[in-house]
């Protein structure tokens, strides 16, 4: 498994830090210390998997204020697309 980071600076000079395998769903999302927020890949059944569905589970610490709550979903779902846009593209080499 490839092991990537990715940082994410917040306008209130907040930094998340997410690592782990974020293109295989399966990474933590981290402010300072503290692991705020967990990502794991579950099953979507047979027919989801087959068709290319993917399910996860996104765990947020209950105490997070709503700007961190917002761009962690923001930062899980921007990790998705950039998924999707690699995944249809052609491997030129």
């Amino acid at each position: 498994m490839l092991s990537r980071k990715l940082r994410v600076e917040l306008s209130d000079g907040s930094v998340l830090q997410c690592a782990g395998s974020l293109f295989g769903l399966e990474f933590t999302i981290s402010q300072g210390q503290a692991v705020a927020a967990r990502v794991a890949r579950r099953m979507a059944g047979l027919s989801a998997a087959l068709m290319g569905g993917d399910r996860y589970l996104l765990h947020l610490a209950p105490d997070l204020p709503p700007l961190h709550r917002g761009a962690m979903i923001g930062t899980v779902v921007t990790i998705d697309l950039i998924r999707a846009k690699e995944s249809r593209i052609p491997d030129t080499t």
